[in-house]
């Protein structure tokens, strides 16, 4: 399955255009702090069932992430009203896409998404958080399949991606995951490395 957003290439900067942080998209240099910008890229992707805190793909979400990259870092004002600004879409997307995030996902997004790199938690604040603990803490719980409570989980539901199912009990993802209720588009097979 290919995403839609495969194969896209980056004209500036590192990484992939529409994934990168705005130091990167102005040819800045990369530090932890530009990886933690783009995680919370990619957070808002998972958690907002594939949005993208910018808009959708195109010239329209490549001109609205260089204009909150080129803001003056200098302006103090204009700083905290781009910050600000990108809170508020965080918290409304996640909140209005009905999915498991809560208040303290859009809160770690919103910081990881700011617009100066050293006010953005360091990626150790980002693993430390109590959102990922306890993300984490729910992965481990599921261990069976959240169907027949017996084999091991080795199938996904798609789009939201929670391994919950095993291969006899797959087809019961047909309309909607057993976890997050969401619409599915599928399932696909995990396989350990």
């Amino acid at each position: 399955m290919q995403s839609a957003h495969a194969g896209q290439a980056t004209t500036r900067g590192g990484g992939t255009e529409g994934w990168q942080s705005p130091e990167a998209m102005l040819n800045d240099g990369a530090t932890q702090a530009s990886d933690v910008f783009s995680l919370g890229l990619i957070f808002f992707f998972v958690l907002s069932g594939g949005e993208h805190p910018f808009g959708e793909a195109g010239v329209m979400r490549t001109r609205a992430m260089m204009r909150f990259a080129t803001t003056d870092v200098e302006e103090r004002k204009e700083v905290e009203d781009a910050d600000a600004k990108v809170k508020r879409r965080v918290a409304s997307a996640l909140s209005a896409s009905g999915g498991p995030a809560s208040s303290e996902d859009a809160e770690l997004v919103a910081e990881m998404l700011r617009l100066v790199p050293g006010r953005r938690p360091s990626a150790e604040a980002v693993l430390a958080s109590a959102v990922l603990s306890e993300t984490a803490a729910a992965a481990e719980l599921v261990r069976e399949c959240v169907v027949c409570l017996d084999a091991e989980p080795t199938f996904a539901v798609l789009p939201c991606g929670h391994r919950c199912l095993c291969a006899g009990c797959r087809g019961a993802a047909a309309q909607a995951c057993p976890l997050c209720r969401k619409p599915t588009d599928g399932t696909v097979r995990i396989f350990e490395a």
